[in-house]
């Protein structure tokens, strides 16, 4: 069984997707919801556990009765949403921003005065697109602030918010951090959370292990105090589709050339990189990450879009990849490659026409087109490897009809 808690701020953030309930748009500013799945071998086991529910639920406080589906496309529908929270609030943070995602846990009987107070810290601290989600049967709560560093004031923001929010969590017997480990946002208040005789034990045992320091310093463990105002990372400008990317990962598994070269989240990252180097007055560094951006972005991208469906927010990199190609394209260049488009059937035959005649002359076609690509380095070389293109047979029944064969 899994329970998913998401306050109004989160369920706001994706009340507009395709296939939430009209109704979610009206929702006071008090309401929360319950994302419920209940597992069993068999359907009588199933609907015994839906029983129960029902028989709990009745004296909930509810603005609506539950609704259970047993359909596994709503259900995958209800868990994309649910898990593309981080990703949506990212999508429409002010440009320039960075997102931070953080995870507590709690006693089950605190977790709805935790809710309540982490709201009041971000009313307090100025946070009004904060909002929290998490796996409410296990008192573990995520929530995620959008936060610009480059100013001191803002810097000076969050540390009041944190100082703020370690205390508050530790006063109701929670915990730091729940599922995904320490990390440098809450390395200084380890000791804090633990005391000092069970942090220096900690030491001792990092320092057995790790003699050299060489294993993530600084990241579980860290003795200063500041050490989560340090080393920010920057989000620059860029360009719109860049700009949305919050670094989720969720394109990668999809993108044909992960292997190859870049997936699309690290094109992402080197256009990030590029712009960070020229605003840092970084031009040399600059010019050989554009240099290397031409094969890692540019080249190997295979503008299909798949990773568009992988997104929370349909970024599409193969869109952004098209628009950069045509830009940098000559205008010749562009026009070419139109008229081919627009002629395509034609194009086919003239390609195939001249890798047959490339074959059939053998070691003087491979030698030609090596000496053609001396010219246009975009001309296609003609190893061995390549067999020759099909011959078009059309079948008698079907001469008057588009789909013949090869």
């Amino acid at each position: 069984q899994m329970a998913e808690l998401m306050d109004r701020a989160s369920l706001k953030s994706v009340e507009n997707k395709t296939g939430m309930p009209e109704s979610m748009r009206s929702l006071g500013p008090d309401a929360a919801a319950l994302l419920i799945e209940f597992q069993a071998e068999n359907e009588a086991k199933l609907e015994k556990q839906m029983q129960v529910w029902k028989e709990k639920s009745a004296g909930l406080s509810m603005l609506t009765d539950g609704i259970f589906t047993c359909n596994a496309e709503e259900r995958e529908h209800l868990w994309k949403v649910r898990k593309g929270l981080f990703p949506a609030v990212g999508a429409v943070r002010k440009s320039g921003t960075s997102v931070i995602l953080e995870d507590l846990c709690f006693p089950l009987p605190h977790l709805g005065t935790a809710v309540e107070q982490l709201q009041t810290l971000f009313r307090k601290h100025l946070y009004e697109d904060a909002i929290i989600f998490g796996h409410a049967r296990d008192g573990n709560l995520h929530f995620v602030i959008t936060q610009s560093f480059d100013h001191p004031s803002e810097v000076s923001r969050y540390e009041r918010f944190i100082d703020e929010l370690v205390p508050m969590v530790l006063n109701l017997g929670g915990s730091l951090k729940a599922e995904h480990g320490t990390g440098r946002n809450m390395a200084p208040f380890v000791e804090t959370e633990w005391g000092a005789e069970a942090y220096s034990i900690m030491k001792e045992l990092k320092s057995a292990a790790d003699p050299y320091n060489i294993l993530n310093p600084g990241v579980i463990l860290n003795s200063d105090p500041r050490a989560h105002l340090k080393d920010l990372k920057p989000l620059p400008q860029v360009e719109k589709e860049v700009d949305r990317c919050i670094e989720c990962g969720f394109c990668e598994h999809l993108c044909p050339s992960r292997e190859l070269s870049s997936s699309p989240r690290r094109r992402i990252v080197i256009r990030r990189a590029i712009r960070e180097m020229e605003q840092g007055g970084k031009q040399r560094e600059a010019l050989a990450l554009l240099a290397d951006q031409q094969y890692e972005v540019m080249d190997t991208c295979a503008v299909d879009g798949l990773c568009a469906t992988g997104c929370p927010v349909d970024i599409n990199t193969g869109d952004l990849v098209k628009r950069l190609r045509r830009e940098n394209n000559h205008a010749i260049e562009n026009s070419v490659a139109l008229q081919l488009a627009r002629h395509f059937s034609l194009t086919e035959k003239i390609a195939g026409t001249a890798i047959w005649l490339g074959n059939a002359s053998g070691a003087f076609g491979r030698k030609m087109s090596t000496t053609l690509r001396k010219f246009s380095k975009t001309f296609p070389l003609l190893p061995e490897q390549i067999p020759p293109p099909p011959v078009r047979q059309i079948r008698a029944d079907k001469q008057d009809s588009p789909d013949y064969l090869y």
